[in-house]
């Protein structure tokens, strides 16, 4: 991307509750709604627009396989984490949003693990690739309305026996940074941190590029 192109990106973090989509000050879950669900808090650096540059370049990349994007989204990730660490302060270790083998293998690669591999490095925390396993072949959540996307992934997600909560730093006590690329209604990304809390997660928080 072009310098001209790069400055045209809208960094602007979308801070909101994970559950009511109420923006706030530090993304994390309304006192209404802490009981709905397992998402404590959602960081995204973004505002995603379908028609508009974040659009093109995230459907690119995990659509037509470019994957040489993501040299654009590293950049944006490294320039913005440094000014908001605080959000990773108490971050035990890193689990990005498995694929199914099916998915990886069409696309070549999962856009969540590169992401998480950028995000670990700035605050010095290692990747959990294995944590969690997409074990049910879904639909694409972009092309379903809300109701279909959280029937969509119920049950698609099982801890990975040999990957999982007994081998975390501070075993059932940990607080983990779940890493995907889009929060929309944030069906994915509950689903899985539903799992981790099952299996003893202390803290679950999101971190996508974008939020829609």
């Amino acid at each position: 991307m072009c310098p001209e192109c790069f400055v045209k990106m809208e960094i602007n973090a979308q801070k909101a509750c994970p559950v009511c989509h109420r923006y706030n000050n530090d993304g994390g879950t309304c006192l209404p709604c802490k009981n709905k669900l397992f998402l404590d808090s959602h960081l995204a650096i973004m505002k995603y627009e379908e028609e508009k540059l974040v659009g093109d370049l995230i459907h690119n990349f995990k659509y037509n396989y470019a994957e040489e994007i993501f040299t654009v989204f590293a950049k944006i990730i490294n320039n913005y984490l440094p000014q908001n660490i605080g959000y990773f302060a108490d971050i035990d270790f890193v689990v990005p949003v498995p694929l199914h083998g099916r998915r990886l293998a069409e696309r070549g690669f999962n856009q969540a693990e590169l992401i998480a591999g950028v995000v670990a490095k700035l605050i010095n925390k290692e990747v959990k690739n294995k944590t969690i396993i997409r074990h049910r072949y879904t639909s694409v959540q972009a092309r379903l309305k809300r109701p279909d996307r959280i029937k969509n992934v119920s049950g698609a997600f099982v801890m990975n026996k040999e990957m999982g909560m007994n081998h975390a730093p501070q075993g059932c006590t940990a607080s983990i940074l779940l890493v995907d690329d889009v929060f929309t209604t944030g069906s994915t990304l509950q689903e899985c941190a539903k799992l981790l809390k099952q299996n003893g997660a202390k803290k679950v928080l999101g971190f996508t590029l974008a939020r829609g």
